[in-house]
């Protein structure tokens, strides 16, 4: 919304000045000492209410500008839309500054041990991981995704494997229910 002019908290006094005025029109002077503004905005006035020349002088109709006054000084339009705004604000705020104070809720934890294996991989003991798998493909397949989980969300992984130490030399295959040693 843009900022009020200078003026506007005068316009009852001003409206008060014109109606007890009997002349017919105003001139820039007029404007200017009844406004209390300055040449410029007081040529500004003259000309936005529609002024018109009398001799070497823009004068403004009395009863145009009394009417334009008065569209000013009503709430409407943006203004009102504003006000209502700004009301509403501050109702929220004091009904909020009644309420009881807010709860402060702990942040859940998250939950240990959130990580799961892939299907056909498990961990039978300390340092040993079991894959159960059909074939040679279906191991790198199993492989490949407990890696890209581990990736994912390592402190899971790790809580998983419950600090074992995994080596090459323990990995277990089991074919067709067989297990046999990974060497």
């Amino acid at each position: 919304m843009p900022a009020q002019p200078s003026w506007y908290p005068k316009i009852p006094a001003i409206r008060s000045i014109l109606l007890k005025s009997d002349a017919p029109s105003l001139d820039r002077a007029t404007i200017q000492s009844l406004f209390g503004v300055g040449d410029r905005q007081a040529n500004n006035i003259v000309r936005t209410l529609g002024g018109y020349r009398v001799g070497t002088s823009h004068v403004v109709n009395r009863t145009d500008l009394l009417d334009k006054l008065d569209e000013l000084s009503k709430v409407s339009g943006v203004v009102k839309a504003a006000t209502q705004r700004k009301e509403s604000v501050l109702e929220t705020f004091e009904t909020l500054r009644q309420a009881d104070p807010p709860i402060r809720v702990p942040k859940p934890k998250p939950p240990k041990n959130s990580f799961t294996l892939p299907d056909g991989i498990s961990i039978p003991g300390a340092g040993k991981l079991l894959i159960e798998h059909s074939g040679p493909h279906d191991v790198l397949t199993l492989i490949m995704a407990l890696a890209k989980m581990a990736n994912e969300d390592f402190a899971g992984y790790t809580d998983a494997i419950e600090g074992t130490r995994m080596e090459v030399g323990s990995l277990q295959t089991a074919q067709n229910g067989e297990l046999s040693d990974g060497n």
